[in-house]
């Protein structure tokens, strides 16, 4: 049920190009759900993974997942690359 909302969010925004319609298959959708979740619906929306899977770009999009690697996580409040989420995007990527 926590899922619910992300996986509304990936159902509504992902639908691929316009002239080609697409769904995701299991990992593809477990993959972007996961990513939504954990980054909220707004910014998924105007993700470049949602931007790469809508273009019909499955490769960009695998790879997109990768560029949400960002905390704010340190003392002086600064975005830096946070290994926790970088290993969490690894498998994100793995499993699209």
């Amino acid at each position: 049920k926590d899922t619910d909302w992300a996986e509304a969010c990936v159902e509504k925004t992902c639908v691929g190009p316009k002239h080609a319609p697409m769904i995701p298959n299991d990992n593809e959708f477990d993959a972007m759900v996961s990513l939504c979740f954990n980054i909220g619906e707004a910014a998924f929306r105007s993700s470049s993974v949602a931007r790469m899977w809508n273009a019909g770009d499955k490769k960009a999009a695998a790879n997109a997942f990768n560029l949400w690697v960002k905390s704010k996580a340190n003392p002086r409040g600064v975005l830096e690359d946070h290994p926790v989420l970088i290993a969490r995007r690894a498998r994100e990527q793995t499993m699209f």
